[in-house]
């Protein structure tokens, strides 16, 4: 059986509903959440500039990475949506 860890990675917003990262041990695979252009204080970082948000949810995909031992390089999927409206 699988021993799931969930770290709470520090510069993302804590939250009980989710975990931003899971990582399942034995054949290790690690699972984050969908991430936005919210910082560690819930607040949305470039709102109506995609390339600043981008960049901050890039940032959060690194620290939930690295909060279970991976990196960028370790990465076998990444799936993006983005929206050309105004919010």
């Amino acid at each position: 059986m699988s021993k799931l860890e969930h770290p709470r990675p520090q510069g993302l917003l804590h939250n009980a509903a989710f975990s931003q990262v899971v990582a399942a041990t034995g054949t290790r695979t690690i699972y984050t959440a969908g991430q936005v252009s919210i910082d560690e204080r819930g607040e949305l970082v470039g709102a109506g500039d995609l390339a600043t948000q981008t960049e901050q949810v890039m940032r959060n995909v690194g620290l939930a990475l690295a909060a279970a031992g991976a990196g960028f390089g370790d990465v076998v999927k990444i799936t993006t949506y983005t929206s050309l409206r105004k919010c």
